[in-house]
């Protein structure tokens, strides 16, 4: 009780108001004067800015390490960057800046300023400086490659490294790959280091991520160097090691796939080898971690593997999944449609996706806005091709082919019902299949963890029946699909094609591309879809080209012939002297009829017409009026011309009245039997006599068959090369039809022995002193010198007709010189010994 009076007294205040604070509180009442107020503090001085920076300066090197040796490297580094200096001052510069950086590079490569420094040290030093510097990085090779400064000094490195020296710089980063495959800056590293190693490097590194034996003692079963794909190393191997293999191979990527760190082309052939050999509830995982990343995908489209993964994940995708990759297109579409391989990612999507409405929103939409462009690029014109004549062989390369259809998968899924057979979902369908599928994926999850049998059975439920689905099922027929998509109204895709086909029919006829899109526009499709969507736009583009023909033929009634270049500089300024206008005349233009890709193209749009029911509709209508006010009486100066490919298709055009026309007129002109000599321009006849044009359809099957029976039988006899020891031997191996690669070596060089195994792989890349010349029907089309594999590969997905039966052997110089019993080849080597050499 006392204690709490006291407390109360102290907090007593006084009667004079508050109670004073500070020292004057304690001051004792009635001594001494009151203190003194302090005096005002002095205003801070001003400092200039260059006193400031000397401040901010002092401070850097009293707390800063390394940081005066960072300022002298780069007061040094300001005089080796002036392209005035010459290699002597280079060299000296060079040799003090490392001096100052001698034993601290690791941690200055970390620095900003400093990794600038060391990068230019790297490249302006010799190959001794280069060694000194790699010595002291080679322990932190891994750390720098992580640091967001120091990784560029790792890619100096690598970028600067010889041949010989890459090798052992992929063995710094054994047991590391994937760590740093999933590290944004460690990708880049070990993209630029995948792009410069040889193949067995780049297997190595791949294999750290199919089994941990592969990252710690480079393979113990199979070296890693000698594992070209993840198919190798799992072939005859047991279920059990197959599924660790595949699942560690997903869980390396898996950080990957969620970080979406899928620029590096490692990651595109290893995520293609896990879509390829993983099981389909695996797949369906993958799909939907890489659909998730939206328009992160397409970093994927610029390689062939990267490609292949993402129109999988088009092919096994569920519709959600679907509907996600191609809203990540929008805005890319026209730049992944002119890629070499991206080409094929959009073709995917209009083949597989069910949802029409959004393809022709988001795809479709931004290629009209390209049309003319489209059908005039080699790649962008195959997403044209695969809607007009899906998967024909002709247009798509197999290699496009393989692309656009990956093997099937399935997996095991609890069975929800029957499932409905009628009409093709729409948009709105699709989002309810899409909530069925997940539920049904719930279900399925909650089965698997249920245990057993009897588990679920005393929980007062059966287990659910699980069923065998397959991935990326869809339920909408392909005819449909095309049909929604090239449209029936007058803003639709077809409307778009048919006007740019009639208003520059001439241009695209004469272009190696563009002819094939008319083609297919002209016969209407294939099924004759597009005749019976836009059956007035098919016959506006007849038109256009009829009238381009007709016009070629008037006059003397002749198509104009290609003219010697001289001849048209000649003509062009004698034009322009007698007009004395300043411009110059310009050049007329080649007749279709006598034009090499246009004869081509109208030729094989008059034997599209030998098609049963609407498929050859469009061509049928096409001869006839071509025919009809165009060539009728006007057949006699076009024989002896280029003209002659087009007027044999008449004969089989599939039009009785056009044929019988034809070959009345053509009889008299071409010595009485017209399919005789139309027979000249089909192909030489199969062996056993050769089939009556216009015949049967079993005489025409049946030679089909024996085409067919002699391309497989020619095709195996051209896996291996075989010698040429002279002309002779020459000669007869280039008069063939389709492409032949022909190898040319010196007599001390002896043929390449690696290219055969490239042939088959495409995948070496090894030099050697030889060349090797590309022909197509006996005409050079190409040489490359050397193994250059992106070139070979390129040539041969080029170059590699689809249906070399259709090669005109009149154009073949070899088979023209072995017709008339000539020895040897045409021009300067056919006399004398040939330069020995290899065909393939």
């Amino acid at each position: 009780m006392g204690s709490s009076m006291k407390t109360e007294a102290k907090r007593k205040r006084p009667a004079g108001g508050d109670t004073p604070k500070g020292p004057a509180s304690k001051r004792p009442a009635g001594k001494g004067p009151p203190a003194a107020k302090p005096a005002p503090k002095a205003a801070p001085k001003l400092l200039s800015k260059k006193e400031q920076k000397e401040v901010v300066k002092s401070k850097k090197l009293k707390f800063k390490k390394n940081y005066a040796t960072i300022q002298e490297t780069v007061v040094l580094w300001e005089q080796l960057r002036p392209k005035q200096a010459t290699k002597e001052e280079k060299a000296a510069l060079v040799s003090r800046i490392l001096k100052k950086l001698q034993g601290n590079t690791v941690e200055l490569a970390n620095h900003h300023s400093a990794s600038r420094v060391i990068q230019w040290c790297l490249k302006e030093g010799g190959a001794a400086e280069r060694a000194r510097l790699q010595a002291e990085i080679r322990a932190a090779v891994v750390p720098l490659s992580k640091s967001k400064f120091g990784r560029h000094v790792v890619q100096k490195l690598i970028a600067l490294a010889p041949k010989e020296d890459v090798p052992g710089l992929v063995k710094l980063f054994r047991g590391h790959v994937a760590e740093l495959l999933r590290h944004p800056a460690g990708a880049d590293v070990l993209d630029d280091l995948y792009s410069v190693a040889p193949p067995p490097c780049r297997n190595a590194l791949c294999a750290e991520l199919y089994a941990r034996e592969f990252s710690l003692f480079g393979g113990v079963a199979m070296p890693a160097e000698s594992i070209a794909h993840l198919g190798q190393l799992l072939a005859g191997a047991e279920p059990a090691k197959r599924a660790a293999v595949v699942a560690h191979l997903y869980k390396g990527l898996a950080p990957v796939l969620e970080k979406a760190l899928l620029h590096p082309v490692m990651t595109h052939r290893l995520l293609r080898e896990l879509l390829t050999e993983a099981p389909g509830s695996l797949v369906a995982d993958v799909v939907d971690t890489l659909a998730a990343t939206g328009g992160n995908a397409l970093k994927l489209v610029h390689t062939h593997d990267g490609a292949a993964a993402a129109c999988m994940a088009l092919a096994y995708g569920t519709p959600k999944d679907r509907k996600r990759l191609v809203k990540g297109m929008k805005g890319f579409v026209w730049q992944t449609a002119e890629n070499e391989w991206g080409h094929a990612v959009v073709a995917t999507a209009l083949t597989v996706v069910d949802d029409t409405a959004l393809t022709s929103k988001t795809i479709v939409s931004e290629l009209r806005e390209h049309l003319e462009e489209l059908a005039t690029n080699k790649h962008a014109h195959r997403v044209l091709m695969q809607l007009l004549a899906p998967d024909c062989h002709r247009y798509l390369p197999p290699a496009t082919l393989e692309l656009l259809h990956p093997p099937a998968k399935s997996r095991m899924v609890p069975e929800s019902g029957p499932r409905e057979s009628g009409a093709a979902p729409d948009g709105d369908d699709e989002e309810l299949d899409e909530e069925e599928e997940d539920e049904g994926e719930a279900a399925a999850e909650a089965g698997d963890g249920s245990g057993s049998d009897g588990e679920a059975a005393a929980n007062g439920g059966a287990a659910p029946k699980l069923v065998e689905r397959p991935l990326g099922e869809s339920k909408k027929a392909a005819d449909a699909r095309r049909r929604e998509l090239l449209g029936g109204g007058k803003d639709c895709l077809a409307a778009a094609l048919c006007a740019l086909c009639a208003g520059q029919a001439g241009e695209l006829l004469r272009s190696p591309v563009g002819g094939d899109v008319v083609v297919e526009v002209s016969r209407g499709g294939a099924g004759g879809l597009l005749w019976e969507l836009q059956q007035g736009g098919v016959e506006g583009v007849h038109a256009a080209i009829v009238a381009a023909v007709a016009a070629d033929c008037s006059g003397s009634g002749a198509p104009q012939q290609p003219q010697p270049q001289g001849a048209k500089k000649k003509k062009a300024k004698a034009e322009a002297a007698a007009e004395q206008a300043p411009e110059q005349a310009p050049e007329q233009q080649e007749g279709l009829l006598t034009h090499y890709h246009a004869s081509r193209a109208l030729r094989r749009l008059l034997l599209a017409g030998g098609a049963d029911g609407a498929d050859g509709a469009g061509a049928r209508a096409f001869a006839a009026a071509l025919w009809s006010r165009a060539l009728a009486g006007r057949c006699a100066p076009l024989v002896g011309s280029h003209a002659e490919k087009v007027l044999a298709g008449l004969l089989h055009c599939g039009a009785p009245d056009v044929e019988a026309a034809a070959a009345a007129e053509l009889a008299p002109l071409v010595g009485g039997d017209a399919a005789a000599w139309a027979a000249r321009f089909m192909g030489p006849p199969p062996a056993g006599g050769a089939a009556a044009p216009g015949g049967s359809k079993d005489k025409a099957k049946k030679k089909a068959k024996q085409q067919q029976r002699q391309r497989q039988q020619q095709e195996q006899q051209q896996e291996q090369p075989h010698a040429l020891h002279s002309a002779d031997d020459a000669c007869a191996a280039l008069a063939t039809k389709g492409l032949s690669v022909l190898e040319v070596h010196a007599e001390w060089c002896g043929p390449c022995k690696s290219t055969v195994t490239l042939f088959k792989t495409i995948r070496q890349d090894k030099d050697d002193k030889s060349a090797l010349a590309f022909l197509t029907n006996g005409q050079l089309r190409a040489r490359i010198v050397g193994a250059d594999v992106p070139a070979l590969s390129s040539s041969i997905y080029e170059l590699t007709p689809v249906h070399p039966e259709l090669d005109d052997l009149a154009e073949n110089p070899f088979h023209l010189a072995r017709c008339e019993g000539r020895e040897g080849k045409p021009g300067n080597a056919r006399q004398g010994k040939a330069a020995p050499g290899k065909k393939r």
